[in-house]
């Protein structure tokens, strides 16, 4: 067979054009055999995914893999014609940090979920980029922000919102402190929670209402040394050295009635307590209120001839409270009593009548 040193060459491929291979997998002397150019390519594909790629797209348009891994088509971004700047037509996912070195301009709206330094929702009001030292601003978490504030005052009151973007007047007015006579006013009620420093004089026009008071005890102002007390929560706040003023006056007594066999809780916020007895003999018990909730509390017990060695009153301690170490102390004597003080653990006999 003659050999061939150069064969005549054709430009246009067609899948069923032979091409000369040399088997290796036969060990007979001619190996020489031919091969498709359709079976070289399904040999290419099968054996190496991904090849030969193919598809087409728009001009400008970032390319994105089909389902068959092999072929292109086109994404939603876009370059510019000149390579600057980039153009997402659906909405973009961002699973790491999203870093933005220049400036951004929004032309909807931008929701931040979860990103505690951004967590809130920004509205754009205009569909346009921001204008030369406009700021946004929001009023709380969550908050909707806004890039313009409205409302009107009158000075020197402080403004607050009332509706997240509309300042309006505050009850509070302030005079600055370059003023002849700088002054805070208030001209509604004030309820403070926590601790308040004042490093001024205040001024109190109207009722002061202490802590756990349900009235004022006095709209005048205090004298030099005067100290008011309350006998338990929610009780009104007194004067300790008023024996005559005053709802809770500290010499005005409850009158008790003690009967045989009876018993009742004192909760009364008067500090004398006057016993009366009536019907038979028997044992009279006056429980006392916890010496833990009401410290320093003093409370004078009296009665009258109708208490007898036979008709006792038990001044009794509440629960596993004491007085004077032991559960009662015992009135059994006409014209007789005691005072108690509490030290805010036990009670404890400070006077008893001989």
């Amino acid at each position: 067979m003659a050999i061939i040193y150069t064969y005549p060459q054709k430009t246009t491929v067609s899948g069923n054009d032979l091409l000369v291979i040399t088997d290796s997998a036969t060990k007979a002397e001619n190996a020489t055999r031919s091969l498709t150019i359709d079976d070289l390519a399904s040999y290419i594909v099968s054996n190496y995914p991904g090849s030969p790629i193919n598809g087409s797209g728009i001009f400008n348009t970032i390319p994105l893999w089909t389902p068959d891994g092999k072929t292109l088509g086109d994404s939603i971004i876009t370059q510019g014609a000149s390579g600057q700047g980039v153009t997402v037509t659906g909405e973009l996912d961002v699973t790491a940090d999203f870093k933005v070195s220049g400036s951004t301009v929004l032309n909807g709206s931008l929701t931040a979920n979860g990103v505690s330094q951004f967590n809130a929702e920004v509205n754009d009001k205009t569909g346009q980029p921001g204008s030369s030292g406009q700021v946004l601003s929001s009023t709380g978490t969550n908050v909707q922000w806004i890039d313009t504030v409205s409302g009107s005052g009158t000075s020197p009151f402080l403004p607050y919102w009332l509706d997240g973007k509309t300042l309006g007047d505050s009850p509070i007015s302030w005079l600055p402190i370059n003023t002849p006579q700088p002054k805070l006013t208030i001209d509604t009620n004030v309820s403070i929670t926590g601790e308040t420093t004042c490093l001024d004089d205040i001024t109190v026009t109207q009722a002061l209402l202490a802590p756990d008071s349900t009235t004022p005890n006095s709209e005048t102002p205090g004298t030099p040394g005067q100290v008011l007390t309350s006998t338990g929560t929610n009780i009104e706040w007194v004067d300790p050295t008023d024996v005559v003023s005053g709802s809770v006056a500290t010499l005005i007594p409850h009158f008790q009635l003690a009967t045989p066999g009876g018993s009742d809780t004192y909760t009364q916020s008067n500090n004398i307590v006057d016993f009366d007895w009536s019907g038979s003999s028997g044992t009279y018990e006056y429980i006392l209120p916890s010496a833990t909730a009401i410290p320093y509390r003093k409370i004078r017990f009296v009665n009258n001839s109708t208490i007898t060695a036979s008709n006792k009153i038990h001044i009794t301690a509440p629960g596993s409270e004491t007085i004077d170490g032991v559960a009662f102390y015992e009135i059994n004597k006409p014209y007789n009593g005691c005072a108690v003080w509490s030290d805010g653990v036990q009670w404890i006999v400070i006077q008893a009548k001989a």
